[in-house]
């Protein structure tokens, strides 16, 4: 088993941690000395290391705006003017294209001779309740 400390012990009572030899006969010495040494000069690179960041901070921006603003506007100097027998094709054929259109969407608010009362009598005789109901 472990033994007891005892705690009345002399040695157990005295101060571990020491102070060298003359220390503070020389603290004051050694604390002038670090003062009055100057600071060496900033070499020329710490000088112009933040304002060369900033420098090419501003242009990367400018770039990535410039390259924006020209790759998202559309180029109306490229284009050629379009020849006049070209432009009456198109509208001939536009006009020919939605002439047929509303002939097809006409006829179907056009009647073909059927008579609402034969519509009524065929219901009545040949349809079942189940058929109409799926045709709505």
């Amino acid at each position: 088993m472990k033994e007891k400390i005892n705690i009345d012990q002399p040695k157990l009572k005295e101060n571990p941690f020491s102070v060298p030899d003359r220390y503070f006969e020389k603290l004051e010495a050694n604390i002038s000395e670090r003062i009055s040494q100057t600071a060496p000069k900033p070499r020329w690179w710490s000088v112009l290391k933040p304002q060369l960041a900033l420098a090419s901070t501003f242009g990367i921006i400018l770039l990535m705006g410039y390259g924006a603003v020209t790759l998202l506007t559309p180029d109306t100097k490229k284009t050629e003017p379009i020849p006049d027998n070209q432009i009456s094709e198109f509208s001939q054929t536009i006009n020919t294209e939605t002439g047929e259109f509303d002939e097809n969407t006409d006829s179907l608010s056009q009647t073909k001779g059927i008579d609402p009362d034969q519509i009524v009598e065929y219901l009545n005789a040949d349809a079942s309740l189940v058929y109409l109901a799926s045709l709505e």
